[in-house]
């Protein structure tokens, strides 16, 4: 019975070892950091189907000490992308819906790549939307970021005027009354009321994702994570254990006198 007893406790912390990562209410679905591949991240490569798109790490970029992961795509031929994917579970979309969501990615784009809808982006589909940023340059260098309205649009630029050259803080935060994701940079609101698109598929993509477009991202972070409020999460992860404390109370209970 005390071997049935422990084995049974060690059955309630599995939960626990197999959901994502929980952190003060919030869950990391999917994450990728400085120059680590990202397929020993979880992540799954995609596309890299022409030679015009490579990737590999960067370490101390710039003198900088930021290490990251490069994608590069040189090519504006139809097929000329590619990036990172991972999956989000139909449970995770559902509390992101209801909770929020937040896309982050810490980034350099470099000089010359393309126009605001260059080819490094950063992306979350719900399944039935798609929610994406793609980031070019000017002629300068500062960095423009576009929030990126489907083939009908209509999309919406941004310059960041005067903070070329360097990594910066792009985060897109869905909130669920309004049905409508913000879009921060560095902290400071840049967008509210982005809708997104419709699209299908339930993933995170992050890389080089438009064929006519080229451009260098240095991804030195992404992130996405849904927001569930701090008591639905707890209750989800102590059901078990409130389950298993009443089986053995009942066992308790009902043990026939010696």
């Amino acid at each position: 019975m005390r071997g049935r007893r422990l084995l049974f406790g060690a059955w309630f912390l599995l939960p626990l070892f197999l959901a994502p990562q929980v952190y003060g209410g919030s869950i990391l679905v999917a994450a990728h950091s400085g120059a680590t591949d990202p397929l020993t991240e979880g992540w799954t490569q995609v596309y890299f189907g022409s030679a015009a798109v490579t990737a590999g790490p960067v370490v101390n970029d710039l003198g900088t000490g930021i290490d990251a992961w490069y994608v590069y795509d040189t090519g504006t031929a139809l097929g000329d992308l590619g990036g990172y994917s991972a999956p989000v579970s139909a449970t995770l979309v559902a509390l992101g819906n209801v909770y929020g969501w937040k896309l982050s990615a810490y980034i350099r784009v470099l000089s010359g790549s393309g126009t605001a809808g260059g080819s490094p982006m950063v992306l979350y589909r719900d399944g039935t939307k798609s929610w994406q940023l793609h980031f070019g340059t000017t002629t300068g260098g500062d960095p423009i970021v576009r929030l990126y309205g489907g083939p009908s649009g209509p999309s919406v630029d941004y310059t960041l005027t005067g903070l070329g050259g360097q990594y910066n803080l792009y985060e897109l935060i869905y909130d669920p009354v309004r049905a409508e994701a913000d879009l921060y940079v560095n902290g400071s609101l840049l967008h509210s009321g982005y809708k997104g698109f419709s699209y299908s598929g339930t993933y995170v993509f992050w890389g080089a994702g438009s064929s006519p477009d080229t451009g260098r991202g240095h991804f030195a972070d992404v992130k996405f994570y849904v927001n569930p409020e701090p008591s639905s999460v707890l209750l989800w992860a102590l059901l078990p254990a409130a389950w298993a404390i009443r089986c053995h109370r009942r066992r308790r209970v009902h043990r026939p006198a010696a």
